[in-house]
């Protein structure tokens, strides 16, 4: 009988400790449904190359303003036009590769507006997959599913979506259907401010070999973007030196 009671109370903590789990992540969601404006600080690190990105999001005018720390440029969305304003008047980038620089900040965007519904388009079990921290003042959200192969789908998901999108938009033919993964490590993971709701922090880190058409690239690298300035006002607007991207 004693056996019995212990694994009811047993299920009963591991059924109440996932229904705060979920609370966490409904009330999180719902927190950033509602943002206007936030900005973030990214940062990647890959090897001895760190890129720093500073950026605001005015969800509520549809803008984006991203400035380069590294390069000393910036680019911008507007609605469905794109800007970037170059240090030395012209493009630091081939005139071809514009589609990347414009699914870089419309996939950026969509991230920071609702994050967890981001990366839900690429495993439909993601919330199922959630390990939930709480800490001092904060909760840690862990991507952690158990099956190594739905994690591996997880990343091939991730990252062919942005490349299938550069390439249209480049109207490029690469056969990236044919890509092969080697997948060593990937992890994701999200901080939440315990008294907000907001996501403060959400970070990625990834090694992996992507092969295609007999050309192998490595990838060792760490993202992290800080969100701050919650619902703080930065008015975005495009400067007389900008070049439209658009097209």
């Amino acid at each position: 009988m004693r056996k019995i009671f212990l694994f009811i109370t047993s299920l009963f903590l591991l059924t109440a400790c996932t229904s705060k789990d979920q609370q966490i992540i409904s009330k999180t969601q719902k927190a950033h449904e509602q943002l206007s404006y936030v900005k973030v600080d990214g940062t990647e690190s890959s090897g001895s190359h760190i890129t720093e990105l500073q950026e605001y999001v005015d969800f509520k005018h549809d803008k984006m303003e991203s400035f380069n720390n590294s390069l000393g440029n910036m680019s911008i969305k507007d609605g469905e036009k794109f800007y970037v304003v170059e240090p030395l008047g012209f493009l630091s980038f081939p005139e071809n590769k514009k589609g990347t620089m414009r699914e870089s900040l419309t996939r950026k965007e969509r991230l920071y507006r609702q994050p967890f519904e981001f990366f839900k388009a690429y495993d439909k079990d993601f919330f199922k997959h959630l390990i939930v921290n709480e800490e001092e003042n904060h909760y840690t959200i862990h991507y952690n599913p158990e099956d190594k192969a739905v994690r591996e789908a997880f990343y091939k998901a991730y990252i062919l979506d942005f490349l299938y999108a550069a390439r249209d938009a480049n109207n490029e033919s690469d056969e990236l259907e044919k890509m092969q993964f080697d997948i060593d490590t990937f992890d994701l993971m999200f901080e939440i401010d315990a008294s907000t709701n907001y996501i403060t922090k959400i970070q990625t880190t990834e090694k992996s070999t992507l092969e295609l058409a007999g050309e192998k690239v490595k990838l060792e690298r760490e993202t992290i973007y800080l969100f701050s300035e919650f619902d703080e006002e930065q008015k975005i607007s495009i400067p007389d030196e900008a070049i439209e991207i658009t097209h």
